[in-house]
């Protein structure tokens, strides 16, 4: 019954959903899946195109949906993937 649920969530999700709550709620889905298994579910590992690939959005859509998260205060920071420590000037 949990797998027909989260399934059902999911054709919703990209079917009927706009791109604000579809991104919300897969956001959330992340971090109870992440707490979950023990890892801190406030940092999703994902870039923004994971994210995108996942929501079926362009990775502009996401990107202007998550600066929209951000003003409206459901989103603190996104912390991003350096390619190498030299990138990041470490």
């Amino acid at each position: 019954m949990v797998d027909v649920s989260i399934f059902q969530e999911r054709l919703l999700n990209v079917s009927l959903r706009p791109a604000l709550p579809r991104i919300a709620h897969l956001l959330c889905e992340l971090s109870v899946r992440l707490d979950a298994i023990g890892i801190d579910g406030t940092l999703i590992p994902m870039t923004q195109v994971d994210l995108a690939d996942a929501a079926s959005l362009s990775p502009v859509h996401m990107n202007r949906t998550i600066q929209d998260l951000r003003k409206r205060g459901a989103l603190s920071r996104i912390r991003t993937r350096s390619r190498s420590c030299t990138d990041a000037g470490w």
